[in-house]
């Protein structure tokens, strides 16, 4: 019974830098899976451009080009904010534990 109660006592001690840690993380992952997302569809816009479509090709190319942008700036903004939350809880649990 010791032996769990020590294993639970290790994984959750400094819980607040482990938070802090995790919200990092969450915003480095998130903002490299936007840019990442947003050049897969930049260059979809390339090929639909080289296609030989005649009128669509141009059409289509402005809409991928359009949620290519889209995914960038929405995708990398929703990761800041989320890891702002994540990140403040872990400063007040950290916070709160000192004070304890």
């Amino acid at each position: 019974m010791s032996q769990k109660k020590d294993v639970f006592d290790e994984i959750f001690s400094n819980i607040g830098k482990k938070l802090k840690r995790l919200a990092i993380i969450i915003l480095i992952v998130g903002i490299s899976a936007s840019l990442i997302f947003g050049i897969v569809i930049f260059r979809n816009a390339i090929e639909t451009q080289n296609s030989h479509l005649p009128i669509m090709g141009d059409a289509l190319s402005e809409i991928y080009i359009g949620c290519g942008f889209g995914i960038i700036i929405a995708g990398t903004l929703l990761s800041v904010i989320s890891s702002f939350k994540l990140y403040g809880f872990g400063a007040i649990v950290e916070k709160y534990l000192d004070e304890k």
